[in-house]
């Protein structure tokens, strides 16, 4: 008890006294981690947007809600205080002081993040948000040619569905832009380079997934087994899948077919290094 009141004071003090009434629109569920040695667990829920009740200004920057809890609140449904997805309500809250982040050392700013006080109302009524609401769920398409599209996954921030690469259905996940989330120029570009060149990619994949990977697919293999090839993995894996994220990095996902008793085969590369890793998860 003593450590769980220690942890919830010191990420309290990361926010100021002051506490505001907002009217908040939230985006996804509720999610909760904790680093290792601690106790307490971090719940958080995005926000599309939020408005001031005091002052009535509406805030489309995108934040994050937080709250702590205890092992055993964290196991509750709901995370002690219910919030759903795509659902307004009003809350008081805390905002943020500025500090730097545990990983990258960048200085965030002020009301970055707001620490969740209380929940005065639920599926409340709000003009502003409600049309934000309306907008967010209405379906946005990425075309890729005349037969397909990706619909937008808001949740994941990615253009998903199923396309052709290489005369193959392969399911694609392209990274929708940073400032205009309706839009994917920097992955589309990337993505149609690689489709351009998918009988190249595709070749070159299989076989630095052979390079990469044999000797520890021959670990794999029953002793019964003639000891497999590089040219042998190569000709066995299918390609299911490109996935391309912002900055330019892509991932193609392989079938391994049973070399490594079902684990999907995942080779990552960029346009200017070309392959750079190789590896089976799952």
């Amino acid at each position: 008890m003593w450590k769980e009141r220690t942890e919830k004071k010191k990420f309290e003090e990361g926010f100021g006294e002051d506490v505001k009434e907002i009217y908040a629109l939230t985006q996804d569920d509720v999610g909760s981690c904790r680093m290792k040695g601690e106790c307490c667990w971090t719940a958080s829920i995005r926000l599309l947007a939020y408005v001031d009740v005091k002052t009535a200004e509406l805030k489309q920057e995108k934040r994050m809600l937080q709250w702590m809890l205890s092992d055993r609140e964290n196991k509750k449904p709901g995370k002690v205080f219910r919030l759903k997805k795509e659902t307004i309500y009003h809350l008081t809250v805390r905002e943020s002081l500025p500090k730097k982040t545990k990983w990258s050392g960048k200085e965030m700013p002020a009301g970055t993040w707001l620490l969740l006080v209380d929940v005065r109302k639920r599926d409340v009524r709000h003009p502003q948000l409600q049309e934000l609401l309306q907008e967010y769920q209405r379906p946005v398409y990425l075309p890729l040619s005349d037969t397909c599209q990706l619909q937008l996954n808001r949740s994941l921030n990615l253009f998903q569905g199923e396309g052709e690469w290489n005369a193959q259905q392969v399911e694609i996940s392209l990274e929708a832009d940073e400032q205009d989330d309706k839009h994917a120029d920097e992955t589309l570009y990337v993505f149609r380079r690689l489709q351009e060149d998918g009988a190249a990619w595709d070749e070159k994949a299989r076989k630095y997934a052979a390079e990469q990977l044999l000797s520890c697919a021959i670990d794999w293999q029953d002793e019964a087994e003639d000891e497999l090839r590089a040219d042998d993995f190569a000709r066995r894996i299918r390609i299911e899948a490109v996935n391309v994220s912002q900055g330019g990095e892509f991932e193609l996902y392989y079938d391994d077919d049973d070399i490594f008793a079902g684990h999907v085969i995942i080779i990552s590369g960029n346009l200017e290094k070309g392959l750079y890793d190789a590896q089976f998860a799952g």
